[in-house]
């Protein structure tokens, strides 16, 4: 169930200031109860989490690689922990099986953390937010893995084609056998995987702000490799994340992060200025925004959303791009 608009976040700052484990990891731990046990949503929960944090942008970064990691790929977590546990009908409370997702996911999926730091690091978070013996049950686990690593044994590819792909890649049945059915084995296969990488970090560039060629020249001389969008010139595609310079182009106002697709929606609305447009479940506000942007800021964007907290964020967004032809509505 979708929290309601009031419902107030975990107390993270407080919590990582008085922690003896790594403050980015628990906040992660945080974003995973919001979204997995009590209906978050990913984005908003990484949000509250972070406005509550004075995370610098490493770890600002962390936290998203993490959080949107072991959300994506839970299922296959689930699967492989499940291999190690001494009896395969242990029950876990909620908290100390996010943390143990949490590590799976390190030793799975990170390249850049040292298997020994990821287990010890996991194993504080559960002797520090949960209870010690908890500490020493992810240990086990975690280092069981970590000695048989080939232990896990996914469904047979041939005999149980749609199961080995839905644990595997981490995916719903339905998606699946839906992909399988459109697709055939081979190419849905290639879909599912490709569906795991990370993402470019896409930005569109707000021209109340910031001309393209001012853009350019600034991630020319970062030495930022860019390509603009497929579809639409004012969107670039950035494959090196959690720069410095995002930050500060963001605060700025000059620039907004969103998916190329989600602009082609507004671009063959085609707004021109003067135009009175209605967008509906308008927040956090890219679509909007950007509306308003083509429209130069002339006319009006009436934004209707029935979430309080995501509806102050769009306004937010419109004040730090500029923009001051947006009506909210609750």
């Amino acid at each position: 169930m979708a929290p309601k608009p009031e419902e107030k976040p975990p107390q993270v700052a407080n919590a990582v200031k008085k922690a003896k484990y790594d403050p980015v990891r628990a906040a992660c731990v945080h974003v995973l109860e919001m979204v997995l046990e009590r209906g978050w949503k990913t984005d908003e929960a990484i949000s509250q989490v972070l406005n509550a944090s004075r995370f610098n942008d490493l770890d600002r970064r962390f936290l998203l690689q993490l959080s949107h990691g072991v959300i994506k790929m839970k299922r296959r977590l689930d699967y492989t922990y499940a291999r190690y546990l001494q009896r395969p009908d242990f029950r876990m409370d909620r908290l100390t099986r996010n943390i143990l997702r949490l590590g799976m996911y390190q030793l799975i999926f990170t390249d850049r953390i040292p298997p020994g730091a990821a287990v010890s690091e996991t194993v504080n978070l559960a002797r520090g937010m949960v209870h010690h013996t908890r500490g020493s049950f992810i240990n086990a686990v975690l280092r069981n893995y970590l000695r048989e690593p080939n232990k896990v044994a996914f469904p047979d590819k041939q005999a149980s084609p749609e199961q080995y792909l839905a644990e595997f890649y981490s995916y719903p049945d339905w998606f699946v056998k839906y992909c399988i059915g459109e697709f055939g084995l081979e190419r849905a296969e290639k879909l599912l995987a490709r569906g795991n990488r990370a993402p470019d970090v896409t930005y569109r560039l707000n021209p109340l702000r910031f001309s393209a060629a001012d853009l350019g020249k600034l991630l020319d001389k970062q030495k930022i490799a860019f390509k603009t969008g497929r579809y639409l010139s004012d969107f670039y595609h950035i494959s090196r994340q959690g720069l410095p310079l995002e930050k500060e182009l963001i605060d700025s106002g000059r620039v907004y992060v969103q998916d190329e697709s989600a602009g082609l929606a507004v671009r063959l609305l085609d707004p021109q200025p003067g135009t009175h447009l209605l967008d509906l479940a308008a927040a956090p506000g890219g679509k909007s925004t950007y509306a308003a942007a083509l429209m130069e800021n002339e006319g009006m964007v009436t934004a209707i959303d029935v979430n309080q907290h995501r509806l102050e964020t769009l306004v937010e967004n419109a004040l730090r791009l500029g923009i001051h032809i947006i009506a909210p509505v609750l």
